[in-house]
């Protein structure tokens, strides 16, 4: 089953969201009635997807973090020098993911306007239960590598005020 992430920002925010290059990551207004309804009233509310539309299962699901330290561990206990331990660090570091390009776009976004709200559906949401709100602190968002609670609506606030 494949998972799809919804935004929602305040309506004089939602061309920040349609600049965003649709190369990587694709935003088209959210047309889901019973999920539009969950959100305020007068905001813009997004579907955001890869780039052919299919879905957001990588935006969703935070990849697995490669754990340099434990990694420089096991070569140290293998006695391996410094400098061998240093090119093997530098071979097996990730490259950035649309997953992390999401994270750092949602958090311009919160930064810009303030708030900003997430939800995630199961499916293309014909059928969308009344999800529960909770509110998440941009920062707690960021070090969470931008994971948020399944099956809620949550809204990532600054921790500044917007402007």
């Amino acid at each position: 089953m494949c998972y799809f992430v919804h935004i929602a920002v305040p309506r004089e925010y939602a061309e920040l969201v349609r600049a965003w290059p649709r190369d990587d990551l694709l935003a088209t207004d959210c047309s889901v009635q019973p999920l539009l309804t969950q959100f305020p009233r007068h905001w813009a509310v997004f579907t955001v997807t890869d780039p052919s539309g299919h879905c957001s299962c990588d935006l969703h699901h935070v990849p697995k973090r490669f754990d340099e330290d434990r990694e420089r561990a096991k070569y140290q206990a293998k006695g391996w020098s410094d400098a061998k331990i240093a090119r093997a660090m530098a071979g097996r570091r990730p490259k950035e993911t649309r997953h992390d390009r999401f994270v750092d776009r949602m958090a311009q976004l919160i930064r810009a306007c303030g708030r900003a709200e997430l939800c995630t559906v199961d499916g293309h949401g014909a059928e969308v239960p009344a999800f529960p709100r909770e509110t998440l602190q941009l920062e707690a968002y960021l070090s969470a590598s931008g994971a948020y609670p399944h099956s809620r609506i949550v809204a990532v606030v600054s921790d500044k005020p917007a402007g």
